[in-house]
């Protein structure tokens, strides 16, 4: 199987963390995102939306982390890494889709990549305003796992982390771009302190942990 992916991309690391923990044969293909690869005709023929990460397994192609992660806990490792009960295993395929349809847009598309990239920048004081707004919804965001999803467990779904903890968690730290505080969430930011600990985080963290550093270096 080969995995096209973008390390700096939390979608990505949360398919290639799920790999890992697994221990699937993957072949990892880094996409050249700046240098344009995503809209070269021969990326368009695996992903028409220009978008990553792309799985292709033979003949089959996969788009999109959630499906890809969805396919290969079907397919290889009998949903390994999502809870111990079947509704566990529901509860985690809910918060997969929670995370990347509501959690990575607010983070990311509405707060963190305006800040950075331009493609996701608007005119005028408009990206100012976005980024006001997606901060709003993201406090939200944020006090719902604070509040509920962390309420009484230690993990958001129990009392071990499974793929929704990994994913939710390579989305939160985007926010380190930024140096958004979470101390007004003493629980998210101590599970999340738990899930970097984790196997295989920091090999795949390496790349955002250096476009850290590289950050810090500017803002010195």
């Amino acid at each position: 199987m080969k995995l096209y992916q973008v390390k700096i991309s939390p979608c990505c690391r949360a398919v290639w963390l799920y790999c890992l923990h697994n221990k699937l044969d993957i072949e990892l293909i880094d996409v050249d995102i700046f240098g344009g690869e995503l809209s070269k005709p021969t990326f368009r023929a695996l992903n028409t939306y220009g978008e990553v990460p792309v799985l292709v397994d033979g003949e089959l192609i996969v788009a999109n982390a959630v499906p890809i992660i969805l396919y290969l806990a079907e397919k290889y490792t009998n949903f390994n890494c999502f809870g111990i009960s079947k509704s566990q295993e529901m509860k985690v395929k809910s918060m997969l889709d929670w995370a990347s349809s509501k959690l990575h847009q607010t983070a990311g598309y509405r707060l963190v990549y305006p800040n950075f990239l331009e493609p996701y920048q608007l005119e005028d004081d408009a990206t100012e305003s976005l980024i006001e707004k997606g901060t709003v919804e993201l406090t939200s965001l944020l006090e719902s796992i604070e509040r509920i999803f962390l309420a009484s467990d230690q993990y958001l779904t129990g009392d071990l982390p499974t793929i929704a903890d990994y994913y939710i968690a390579t989305v939160i730290v985007q926010l380190e771009w930024i140096h958004f505080d979470l101390k007004l969430w003493p629980k998210l930011n101590n599970w999340l302190v738990n899930i970097k600990k984790s196997e295989y985080w920091s090999l795949v963290h390496e790349k955002h942990e250096g476009f850290l550093i590289e950050m810090t270096k500017h803002d010195d």
